[in-house]
């Protein structure tokens, strides 16, 4: 995002944003949509309540609920679209669903890197449009030069 101090401007505000348009918070779709087994009927903001007839989740499951609450966390996704399954909803997803989530994630987090790393670039291509504009043109330079092009010739 464009930092308003900043005097430079961002991809948003030199038009990158309408070619290749960033993923907003309100644009990204509810992750249960993707993954049926993290749908919940009660609210995601409680924490998971341990259930004695649901079994405790193997430890492979344990990292991957807390790889989605890191990936939630540091890209700044609300409860809604990114739900932290408690331990019956982590033992209920398939074989398809705990391969695929890691990679869903670490590509989330390429993108956002990305999307950062765009907005440096256009950022400092504003920077050096805005130095080749105020460059002299050839023609003023040639008009200062030829008297000395001329001496030279003489000489």
């Amino acid at each position: 995002m464009h930092d308003p101090s900043s005097p430079y401007p961002s991809a948003h505000s030199t038009g990158l944003a309408s070619l290749y348009p960033v993923p907003t918070m309100d644009n990204l779709p509810d992750i249960s949509m993707v993954f049926p087994a993290l749908r919940s009927s009660r609210s995601c903001s409680r924490a998971p309540r341990r259930l004695s007839s649901v079994p405790e989740p193997s430890q492979t499951l344990l990292l991957l609920r807390n790889f989605l609450q890191e990936t939630r966390d540091r890209l700044h996704f609300s409860p809604s679209q990114s739900p932290i399954p408690d331990d019956a909803q982590l033992n209920d997803l398939s074989d398809g669903e705990t391969i695929l989530i890691p990679f869903i994630c670490s590509s989330l987090n390429a993108l956002a890197s990305m999307t950062k790393q765009l907005d440096t670039i256009t950022t400092q291509l504003a920077i050096v449009q805005s130095l080749v504009a105020t460059l002299p043109t050839s023609s003023a330079l040639d008009s200062k030069l030829s008297p000395i092009n001329a001496s030279l010739h003489d000489l």
